[in-house]
């Protein structure tokens, strides 16, 4: 008689996790990612880009195209996580997934 029938049913909920996680991760690593990005960009909006404006006349617009810049970074994004999203709630192993 074969264990292998039972080792399948003991081993499943192993896997399920593991295809999980291997789902979750790319996406916890751009949040990550864009976290850091955006945590950059404030910075720069808040403190730098004021401090250029009012210490060095003619970098006007360096400093406008450089805010333009951060506004379709913002935009793509807000346009990859939703694409993520997307992708994790079309995932079969996520949506019949076990409340914990």
């Amino acid at each position: 008689m074969s264990d292998q029938p039972l080792w399948d049913e003991i081993s499943r909920p192993s896997t399920d996790l593991m295809l999980r996680q291997n789902n979750w991760a790319p996406g916890a690593q751009c949040a990550n990612y864009y976290r850091v990005v955006t945590g950059h960009h404030g910075v720069e909006d808040t403190a730098i880009f004021p401090h250029i404006r009012a210490s060095y006349a003619g970098r006007e617009p360096v400093v406008d195209r450089l805010e333009a810049e951060h506004l379709i970074i913002h935009g793509v994004i807000e346009d990859d996580d939703r694409a993520w999203v997307a992708y994790l709630r079309k995932s079969p192993i996520l949506s019949t997934s076990a409340e914990c």
